[in-house]
Formats: C-alpha cells, sequence, structure tokens
C-alpha cells in the first residue's frame, strides 16, 4: 500500500487507485485514515465486484500455504501486522487497470503470498500512453 500512495501522489497520470473489500465500510475508514486517507474504499460484502470480475475463491494452499507464510514474515518483519480475518478468507484478490468502461490489464492472484505486480501494470501503463 505505501508504494502505491507514494506512486500516486508524486507520479502525474499515474491511475486512480480504489480497493474492494468485503468489510464494514467504518471498519475500512478507521484503517484507511491512518494510512492512506485520501484513497477510495468501496465495500462489497456480497462480493458482487469480486464476481464480476472474475476473482475466484482460493484453496486452503492458496491462502495459508508455504508462499503466504513466507509472506507473512516479510511484512512482521517490515513493521506490517497480520490483522483479524474480514470476509471470505478464501476469496482471491486481483489488480485491473479500467480505462473508461473497459478493462486492460488485470492479474489475479493464484495465492495470497504474491507480489504485486508491478511490471505488469507499468507495461499495460505504458501501452495506454500513460507513460
Amino acid at each position: 500500500m505505501d508504494e502505491l500512495r507514494q506512486r500516486t501522489s508524486t507520479e502525474p497520470g499515474f491511475p486512480r487507485v480504489v480497493f474492494v473489500h468485503m468489510g464494514d465500510p467504518r471498519a475500512a475508514d478507521a484503517f484507511l485514515a491512518t494510512r492512506w486517507p485520501e484513497v477510495t474504499a468501496l465495500s462489497d460484502p456480497d462480493k458482487d465486484l469480486y464476481h464480476a470480475f472474475g476473482l475466484n475463491r482460493g484453496s486452503l494452499a492458496s491462502v495459508a500455504g508455504p508462499k503466504v507464510w513466507v509472506a507473512s514474515v516479510k511484512a512482521i518483519l517490515s513493521g506490517h501486522g497480520v490483522g483479524r480475518p474480514v470476509g471470505d478468507t478464501l476469496q482471491m484478490s486481483g489488480w485491473f487497470l479500467i480505462d473508461g468502461h473497459t478493462v486492460r490489464w488485470r492479474h489475479v492472484h493464484a495465492s495470497s503470498g504474491e507480489e504485486r505486480d508491478y511490471a505488469g501494470l507499468e507495461q499495460a501503463l505504458r501501452q495506454l500512453g500513460a507513460r
């Protein structure tokens, strides 16, 4: 989140970031108030957007396997905690670059421990002429 926040404030033309989550809107607002108060967050407890964007539920290994444990340890060592789960803990996440009403790029995570695909996003932005 820190890298995205920095990029949106320092790179003109960087796309607007919108987080979609399954939690209570007030709890999400309180969480983001200290981390990124100006970002837009949408609560989707029924997972309508998740389904619309083709995000499926993962397996136990995709949310609690070795990659996830390694990523969790890295996060903790970087000063980020692991909070109480909210919503469907098997729901996989993804990144989407939307231009108007068209999804121009997508990356669906295969594991909760997967690194963010900044390289894929950069390539999609160059193709759109935004970089």
